[in-house]
């Protein structure tokens, strides 16, 4: 999947990053890699791998979706192949929470609204774009001072597609950043209220593993 995200309206965009950023800060997630179960188990999100859990996930009668998906969800339970590389594993299942806190029918919690309402044909795509946010906060990764997808890859312990995607929108915001400050604007780093809670909440960890100037 491209980093364009073309077929979201801007402000479903922004949502999303929200959403990611609000995770992180309620679930007090202090450093990178993200720890997902963590997250999963303070917002009382239960994790089945298979082929170790097959046998329950065939009982309750979700034999088909094991084999036919590396992913799937049902309310607040996500289930995930376990024949796969351990960043891929962590992309999947931050895309199923994604899905979990996004489309799936259940009452998920006042602290996560949905601004808008969920279009299913959409809905991968918005898993993918939580996923990505959740995994590899940019400005995050501008103040350690990333220069490499690998280096995301390394931080984050996410597979290199994903952290190629992330390298190319943290260019394109560093980009941006440097046009507004030469006009003697504001950063586009941490203009939002979320977002420098999220790196108030990880600063420390910048300040310890920072890579390079950014």
């Amino acid at each position: 999947m491209s980093d364009n995200f073309k077929k979201l309206p801007k402000e479903r965009l922004r949502d999303v990053q929200a959403l990611a950023w609000r995770v992180l800060i309620n679930n007090e997630i202090t450093s990178l890699p993200v720890d997902l179960h963590k997250i999963c188990r303070k917002e009382g999100i239960i994790l089945l791998g298979y082929p170790s859990q097959a046998k329950v996930i065939e009982e309750m009668g979700f034999g088909d979706s094991m084999r036919e998906d590396v992913g799937f969800c049902v309310n607040r339970i996500i289930f995930y192949s376990e024949n796969q590389s351990e960043p891929e594993i962590r992309a999947t299942i931050a895309h199923e929470l994604g899905h979990v806190f996004m489309h799936t029918d259940c009452k998920v919690s006042d602290s996560y609204p949905c601004p808008t309402e969920t279009v299913r044909a959409m809905a991968e795509e918005e898993a993918s774009l939580f996923a990505d946010r959740l995994l590899c906060p940019t400005a995050i990764l501008n103040f350690i001072g990333v220069n490499s997808a690998e280096e995301i890859a390394k931080l984050c312990n996410v597979d290199m597609e994903t952290a190629k995607r992330r390298y190319v929108r943290l260019c394109r915001a560093r980009a941006f950043d440097k046009k507004r400050r030469s006009e003697n604007k504001r950063s586009t780093f941490l203009l939002s209220g979320m977002e420098k809670m999220l790196y108030e909440n990880m600063k420390d960890f910048v300040e310890a593993n920072k890579l390079n100037e950014s």
